[in-house]
Parts: C-alpha cells; sequence; structure tokens
C-alpha cells in the first residue's frame, strides 16, 4: 500500500456490497506507516470487531457506548495505541 503523501487512512467499514475494513487491509496500511482510522461504528459488536482487527480509531455517533467499550477494555481514551474519536 503506497503512503501517497497521507498521514493516516480513514475509511468507511464497508461501501455498498465490499467490506473496506479487514484484516488484509489493516496490516498492509500499518506496513506502509499509515494508521487506519474507521467511521462509522455505532453497536458494540462492530467497535468490538473493529478493535480486534487493529484499527487506530473508531469514529462513532454514540460516544458514550465508545467509551464504555475502551474502559472494559483498559485502553485509553487518547493517546497511546487506541484512540476514541467521535
Amino acid at each position: 500500500m503506497p503512503r501517497l503523501g497521507g498521514d493516516c487512512i480513514q475509511v468507511p467499514i464497508r461501501r455498498g456490497p465490499i467490506t473496506i475494513v479487514t484484516k488484509r487491509f489493516i496490516d498492509a496500511a500499518h506496513r506502509a506507516g499509515l494508521p487506519v482510522h474507521v467511521w462509522t461504528a455505532n453497536d458494540e459488536a462492530t467497535i468490538e470487531r473493529l478493535l480486534e482487527l487493529g484499527v487506530d480509531g473508531i469514529m462513532s455517533d454514540r460516544l458514550r457506548l465508545l467509551r464504555e467499550v475502551f474502559a472494559r477494555r483498559g485502553l485509553p481514551l487518547q493517546g497511546g495505541e487506541a484512540r476514541m474519536s467521535a
């Protein structure tokens, strides 16, 4: 995956029937030195799955839910490996 001058990749989980955010996609971005920020995750199962895949940031319309999932996992709400965005 070429960097093309970018500092990160911000993508939706899927575009129509095509899933964009996969382990392979995330691994390729990370090999290129690009953090992956995903939008928009509004349910617990999706947030959990994205964290398991190794995303670096999650955007959500449900900030409380995102905060609860991060707290249960002991993840920082800002900084560190996982970041929370709303």
